[in-house]
């Protein structure tokens, strides 16, 4: 949803009511999973009143949840078999496994468009045409796509485990943002 701020009042109290409609659950991993990612964008328009001239800006903060392994998140257990209970707890027994998926397939889709931006940016290099970047692909991609296209300056922060248990994991999680630091972004005014 979109709405006019003019204050930021106005603004903490979006980010609460935000943080409000959260969706939060323990795991085997997290007893306070956040249980999809989050997107805030703020857009601002300023007018020079000697010229006229309007600057609009944007600042996009995204909460990504992190990606589960579903033998070690335990998102899957619990999860009946259709067919052998009600439709309503089947659907509640599968609430995480569907909550883990949808994390699951945004952050493919995420990572399947930074490598797309990167590959775009190596083939201009050298005169090569662009491939397509799949912005489309999910929700928090096309939320994303302002901030990952190349007008902008964007900001990576990875937060990985330091526990021996979670290694491979927090490989994953430093290539990908080695990945993003490697797409050069640079914001015109």
């Amino acid at each position: 949803a979109e709405e006019t701020v003019f204050s930021m009042s106005d603004v903490e109290r979006l980010l609460e009511v935000g943080d409000a409609q959260k969706r939060r659950a323990a795991t085997s991993m997290n007893e306070r999973s956040s249980r999809a990612h989050s997107v805030f964008t703020l857009s601002l328009k300023q007018t020079d009143e000697r010229t006229g001239r309007e600057l609009k800006s944007r600042l996009c903060l995204a909460d990504l949840g992190g990606s589960e392994k579903l033998s070690k998140s335990k998102a899957n257990d619990g999860a009946m078999s259709i067919g052998t209970t009600p439709w309503s707890e089947y659907y509640d027994s599968r609430a995480r496994l569907t909550e883990a998926v949808n994390i699951n397939v945004g952050l493919l889709a995420l990572k399947r468009c930074i490598d797309a931006t990167h590959e775009a940016q190596r083939r201009r290099k050298e005169g090569k045409p662009p491939p397509h970047v799949p912005y489309q692909d999910s929700k928090l991609t096309t939320l994303l796509s302002s901030a990952l296209g190349g007008d902008c300056k964007t900001v990576v922060f990875v937060t990985a485990s330091g526990e021996s248990q979670h290694a491979a994991e927090t490989t994953q999680s430093l290539r990908f943002g080695e990945k993003c630091a490697s797409v050069e972004t640079r914001a015109r005014v």
